[in-house]
């Protein structure tokens, strides 16, 4: 069983599976909860900014997951796909429980940007995870990702839909209340990144306004302007009074390649991968390529993972399914030979509980 728990999403599934058998929000919800309004309840998250920070809604998730959803039985060894930054508490914390109240037989912790990097079909690159509470600059060499040069900030796709509910459904006309689950659906539908020179034509208001509408679940009709849906992802790329440069994705890849050796960040550049939910919102690959080259305007080999051949078509594969990329490596390595090798059995991990961070990739 492959489980990918992030802070919006559960990507589930079996080894060997072309996807996740289930994908849902991460979220242990009440019925006032899931009847709040947009003001977001982090209560409801097990995991916030990718550390979990609720071990008890964290095993009623995991519960869900593997009795109700995967119907499983006990038997089956676990891959966790584990947050780049992750602390040997939360490793230890989760082994426990996997062995002792799911009975797993044998479990494996492994990167999960690493793994994205494998499910795009490459060994050495950049990964750039942007999920729903937080985004990391991964460098990867052969497989495993280089620690020293991991950067992170917490700006990520709850905080575009925090920006976007806060802009859009305050328009004048707009006064349906939705809660943030919806308001999430919202903006995954009418979002999109732009151009640089279309991001500051808007700062200035000199692009010319559309509306779009969104049918609510109650009939109700909700408009939304071409700012109101273009603004929020900018957070991601310009500094606001509530964020800094440093936070900006183009100076967190920066930053993570410059933290590389030499010799490594030529390979760096040319394989810039970009994996997570919020990196499926239109014109996100295209923007990020936009900022790379103005950063790094004499590498001729910069590369962007999805992005524009020289033909102008896009990649296949990888870029449909980059929102699941983490699952799908972990889904790829667990089927192969070399997963039996690397797995902590539970009577090893009886013997010496320190061996599931010396065998963690």
């Amino acid at each position: 069983v492959v489980l990918d728990v992030g802070s919006a999403t559960v990507k589930a599934g079996y080894a060997g599976e072309d996807s996740p058998l289930c994908v849902f929000p991460s979220t242990i919800e009440s019925k006032s909860i899931q009847n709040s309004q947009i003001s977001p309840s982090w209560d409801m998250y097990p995991v916030r900014r990718g550390v979990v920070e609720d071990w008890g809604k964290m095993e009623s998730l995991w519960s869900q997951v593997l009795e109700d959803e995967l119907r499983w039985s006990e038997g089956y060894s676990v891959l966790i796909c584990e947050g780049p930054d992750a602390s040997i508490a939360s490793r230890t914390k989760t082994a426990h429980l996997m062995f002792e109240k799911f009975k797993v037989p044998s479990i494996c912790f492994f990167n999960s940007a690493a793994l994205s990097l494998f499910a795009s079909g490459r060994t050495r690159g950049l990964v750039l995870d942007v999920g729903g509470g937080v985004s990391h600059a991964v460098p990867i060499f052969e497989g495993f990702a280089l620690a020293h040069a991991v950067k992170r900030a917490q700006i990520a796709g709850h905080d575009i839909t925090m920006s976007f509910a806060a802009a859009g459904l305050s328009s004048p006309g707009n006064t349906s209340q939705v809660p943030f689950i919806l308001a999430n659906e919202i903006k995954e539908r009418l979002c999109r990144v732009t151009s640089l020179q279309h991001a500051a034509q808007l700062r200035k208001h000199l692009q010319p306004q559309q509306q779009a509408e969104y049918e609510l679940p109650d009939g109700s009709i909700i408009e939304f302007s071409t700012s109101a849906q273009t603004a929020a992802p900018e957070i991601l790329f310009t500094a606001s009074e509530t964020s800094s440069k440093e936070e900006m994705l183009p100076q967190l890849i920066a930053q993570s390649i410059a933290l590389c050796d030499r010799d490594l960040q030529a390979d760096m550049r040319s394989a810039v991968v970009l994996a997570g939910g919020t990196t499926m919102l239109p014109g996100f690959c295209a923007r990020v390529k936009e900022e790379l080259v103005k950063l790094f305007p004499d590498d001729n080999n910069l590369h962007v993972i999805p992005g524009p051949n020289p033909t102008g078509t896009s990649e296949r594969g990888y870029n449909s399914q980059r929102k699941h990329a983490a699952w799908i490596g972990g889904s790829m390595f667990a089927s192969l030979d070399t997963f039996d090798q690397v797995r902590v059995l539970k009577q090893e991990w009886e013997d010496d509980e320190h061996i599931i961070h010396r065998k963690a990739f």
